[in-house]
């Protein structure tokens, strides 16, 4: 007896998008004062803007890292920051060693 075989279909949505457009962005960070007792806090401060109109990117989180006395690399995350209205972010932290500190700012980026 032959073996016979009945039609099928199929089907699938996508979807096509426009594609995502990523701009550049500066980031800059101050610590004052630059030299400080151990003991004393310092103040970290920074903005956050677009790279090519220097608009300032509002409510956007910022990462405070540093690189401790003894480490080679940022590698303790202080605090996250988020920026005000004119893209700027303050915090304050009071290091516990004495020693050459180094901060670092970061700013992730934001995703589609």
């Amino acid at each position: 007896m032959p073996t016979y075989y009945n039609p099928s279909e199929a089907f699938v949505d996508f979807i096509v998008e426009e594609p995502a457009v990523y701009l550049d962005t500066d980031l800059t960070i101050s610590v004052t004062p630059e030299k400080v007792d151990l003991g004393d806090p310092v103040s970290i401060a920074g903005t956050l803007k677009k790279k090519l109109s220097a608009d300032p990117m509002v409510s956007h989180q910022v990462e405070i890292w540093c690189q401790r006395p003894g480490s080679s690399e940022c590698d303790f995350l202080i605090t996250n920051v988020v920026t005000d209205t004119n893209g700027e972010f303050t915090t304050v932290y009071t290091p516990d060693q004495v020693g050459s500190w180094i901060f670092e700012a970061k700013f992730i980026g934001t995703k589609p």
